[in-house]
């Protein structure tokens, strides 16, 4: 048996879980830059309030209703979700966390479709009472069906729902579009070929799909049909590249401010390899100026440099920068993005062997040195990012009023991941 865990308007709800007097009332999160609405209550909803919309757009319904508007608190949010996490482990060993609030669980015995509501209900007042996050929970003999059950669950009072692939009645009401890893191009597909319902879908021959859908689509189908193909992930293929980008607050001119943001996104960059165990064997950078000021004259630059023998190494990540920022960057132009881009990323490399001879830009290699890298992450991890950091770019404790730094003005506090702004309880 497989159950879907998400929690319900999640980045709202952990903004409510230290700040209750929000509950009830219409509240929106912004995306970096303050730009658009990435969460919104249901109160927001039924204003009408759009998903992704910019706040431009909408102020005015934010003013005439009082909604409470909240700048995007990712550290937070994070915080959060392991919290989830770590109480459905409580419940079954194998959980695959398939976003920041949704996550996989398989039952490994067999449960019959009342104790599974049975035990989607207690799932849901543990979190709740353990975290303070509302959920729902659907259940289903497949990851497909049970993410089905996961939406129909919107319905029902107690937010708890199981789908079986024998519930046919229920097939020939749900439109195709409601299952999950059917897109929007397969959608508009499916309708061409008179497939409108999950009932259609499951009733055409595994020919007929396998030809239109490929194997995948195939698999959904038996899904559908009860016969499970998606197992859980639960140590998900490594990533071959990973980006570190951002939109500036303000437009950077000087190269000075462009280096600094550059260089923290290495800080990023070597945090996340070292904790996935990886190596980049190149590293990329790019910038760009604004495309929604002039979109007929937007300028980008970027360059890439190839390491000697793949590396996690911050302050080779930092050096490799110092040499492709002077490529990319332009005098006199105003950057709004700009970011790193590591690539070929493997899990295990040879020992390096120093170079003799420094590549072209000055660039040399100076070692991995992973007692310092360990040293760094952990300074960091207890006393703050910005604790510590690497030469005159790496010394300001925290760069909040950087040009380079997205808007942020309505942040709540770091309730759980900040001795200084943990909660007060009076």
């Amino acid at each position: 048996m497989y159950a879907l865990v998400d929690c319900n308007n999640f980045f709202v709800s952990c903004e409510r879980v230290f700040a209750p007097y929000l509950n009830g009332k219409p509240t929106i999160v912004l995306s970096n830059n303050d730009g658009c609405a990435i969460a919104r209550s249901e109160e927001a909803k039924a204003l009408g309030i759009p998903m992704g919309a910019p706040l431009f757009k909408f102020r005015d319904i934010v003013e005439a209703h009082d909604v409470k508007v909240f700048s995007s608190n990712f550290s937070l949010y994070g915080d959060i979700s392991r919290r989830v996490v770590d109480v459905l482990h409580r419940f079954a060993p194998e959980v695959e966390v398939y976003s920041v609030d949704e996550s996989f669980v398989y039952f490994p015995f067999d449960i019959t479709p009342t104790d599974a509501l049975e035990w989607g209900r207690k799932i849901r007042d543990v979190i709740w009472r353990w975290v303070g996050v509302p959920t729902r929970v659907g259940f289903g003999p497949t990851k497909t069906l049970a993410k089905l059950a996961n939406n129909m669950a919107k319905e029902r009072s107690d937010g708890v729902c199981y789908v079986g692939a024998d519930y046919t009645d229920l097939f020939k009401k749900t439109p195709i579009e409601n299952v999950w890893g059917i897109g929007r191009n397969n959608t508009k597909k499916l309708y061409s070929l008179g497939v409108y319902t999950v009932y259609d879908f499951t009733s055409k021959t595994n020919a007929f799909i396998r030809k239109n859908f490929t194997v995948v689509g195939l698999k959904t189908a038996f899904e559908l049909r009860g016969v499970p193909c998606f197992t859980l992930e639960d140590a998900p293929e490594p990533r071959k590249n990973r980006l570190i980008s951002r939109s500036f607050g303000e437009e950077v001119t000087q190269l000075a401010d462009l280096k600094e943001a550059l260089v923290q996104f290495c800080h990023a960059g070597g945090r996340k390899l070292r904790k996935a165990g990886q190596f980049a064997s190149a590293l990329g950078v790019f910038v760009r100026t604004n495309p929604h000021k002039n979109r007929k004259n937007v300028t980008s630059g970027s360059a890439v440099l190839n390491f000697e023998a793949p590396t996690n190494n911050t302050l080779q990540l930092i050096k490799g920068v110092e040499a492709l920022v002077k490529k990319v960057y332009v005098p006199g132009h105003a950057y709004k993005k700009a970011g790193i881009m590591l690539f070929e990323l493997v899990q295990a490399h040879t020992p390096r062997q120093q170079s003799m001879v420094p590549e072209e830009g000055g660039y040399d290699h100076i070692g991995e040195a992973p007692a310092l890298m360990e040293a760094l992450d952990a300074i960091q991890k207890k006393c703050g990012r910005f604790s510590i950091g690497f030469g005159r770019y790496g010394l300001k404790a925290r760069p909040s009023q950087s040009k380079w730094q997205g808007r942020r003005e309505k942040t709540s506090p770091l309730y759980t991941t900040s001795w200084e702004q943990l909660p007060d309880v009076k």
